[in-house]
């Protein structure tokens, strides 16, 4: 295996509890869903194998994500084929375009200040203190909600430190640490597509954890700054070798994913 790719399923492995069922969710989501939606087993068990997933392990998240209707299977001949069910097309949508969109070139110019009287409400936009929030001037809020309209003045480095998240700056530390020294280069399709599969599930579970963070209240000096655009950069190069290991056949393939588009992510 490529050096890398070492590095990934280094940290992929030394995980407290490694969750397949969650890989899983991520190779659909990032590899699936835009391409028809549907996979043979064999190739998912060619992938999970390559990644170090044991058969059995493999069936038993498969087992449970059927179960829980993530996702479906049913049979064409003698091969099994998985899409996602119900719940996974329900939870794939909203959570798609928080992990794809583009990184932020301009800056807002207004602002709305929400204050709710319910502390117990999912925040709304980035949160600053329980039941206190802001989002752009451009953004819906909830009803009943109290609203200041305005501009904000330039943010101190201290100030904007203390406003992020409690453990976004760690996460974002971590990532940037396992990514920064890899060298994506003279990969081929597979260890391509295993890459670019561990980066976006590195990648989907810290931005599906935290609210995302204006870069308006993102201290420029902090080396997490441009995330995005590094996450979309390592992205961008791994996607054409990753996708060509999509339209290779398999031993068992009934399924033609050059027939789909590429789609655009970032």
């Amino acid at each position: 295996m490529s050096t890398s790719t070492e590095p990934l399923l280094k940290h992929l492995h030394n995980q407290s509890r490694l969750r397949v069922w969650s890989l899983i969710i991520t190779f659909f989501g990032d590899s699936i869903i835009e391409k028809g939606g549907e996979v043979e087993a064999s190739r998912l068990k060619v992938l999970m194998q390559a990644m170090g997933i044991e058969a059995g392990t493999l069936r038993t998240a498969l087992s449970r994500l059927t179960n829980d209707n993530w996702i479906e299977r049913y049979k064409i001949g003698k091969n099994t084929i998985y899409r996602l069910g119900d719940r996974g097309l329900k939870e794939f949508g909203p959570a798609s375009k928080i992990i794809y969109s583009p990184p932020k070139i301009t800056s807002e110019k207004k602002w709305k200040l929400i204050i709710t009287p319910d502390f117990d409400t999912e925040p709304y936009g980035f949160n600053l203190q329980p039941g206190v929030s802001i989002v752009p001037i451009s953004h819906d809020v909830p009803k009943g909600s109290l609203i200041f309209e305005g501009k904000i003045n330039m943010l101190s480095e201290t100030t904007c430190y203390k406003l992020l998240p409690k453990g976004y700056l760690e996460e974002i530390n971590q990532l940037i640490d396992l990514l920064s020294p890899i060298k994506f280069v003279n990969l081929n399709p597979l260890e391509a597509m295993i890459a670019r599969t561990l980066v976006i599930h590195n990648w989907r579970k810290i931005v599906l954890k935290f609210p995302e963070v204006p870069n308006e209240f993102t201290p420029k000096s902090w080396k997490g700054y441009n995330i995005r655009f590094m996450v979309k950069n390592i992205y961008d190069g791994l996607t054409p070798q990753a996708d060509t290991w999509l339209n290779l056949p398999t031993e068992k393939s009934v399924i033609n994913f050059g027939n789909f588009k590429t789609p655009k992510r970032f």
